[in-house]
């Protein structure tokens, strides 16, 4: 690869083929481009879950584009916004939920997907709670809990530094 195409290139992890941790290969992509209601994440963490551990184990392809690349919790910073988003900045921390593509340098994601990087946590920890806040979300909202029904709700405190 000549040494300027390389700064315009990033670098993904996708799946070879099914397998365990070794059926995952690095590949060289360009970056993302952006949409008006878009942002692009620089991404620090990535939340590893089941849907990634079967996505690679199966060798399933996930409805994110041209490459392989599994990965649907991330945490990061806004590098760029789409000419339409308000209420977001850049360098503001961020943790999303996507449809795959997480195992990259940078994401392009829309900003009604965002959600702030919570008080006392740090991005490491905010890689992970996207999919626990979607699933509290539909089993409070989605979940028919009608009058008198009851729901037990476990909470764990983390100290803030």
């Amino acid at each position: 690869m000549e040494l300027e195409s390389c700064f315009e290139q990033m670098e993904v992890v996708v799946i070879g083929r099914a397998g365990g941790p070794i059926a995952l290969k690095r590949l060289w992509v360009p970056y993302p481009e952006i949409g008006d209601d878009e942002v692009l994440v620089d991404v620090s963490y990535i939340g590893v879950n089941r849907i990634d551990i079967e996505q690679r184990l199966m060798g399933l392809r996930m409805p994110n584009g041209d490459h392989n690349c599994p990965g649907v919790e991330i945490s990061g910073r806004i590098a760029a916004l789409g000419n339409n988003v308000v209420g977001w900045k850049q360098n503001q921390e961020v943790c999303v939920v996507l449809n795959g593509g997480g195992y990259a340098e940078k994401v392009a994601v829309s900003s009604r997907l965002l959600l702030p990087v919570p008080f006392c946590h740090s991005l490491s920890e905010a890689a992970c709670l996207p999919m626990a806040a979607c699933t509290v979300w539909r089993a409070f909202f989605l979940g028919n809990l009608d009058k008198g029904k009851r729901i037990l709700v476990i909470m764990t405190f983390m100290s803030c530094k």
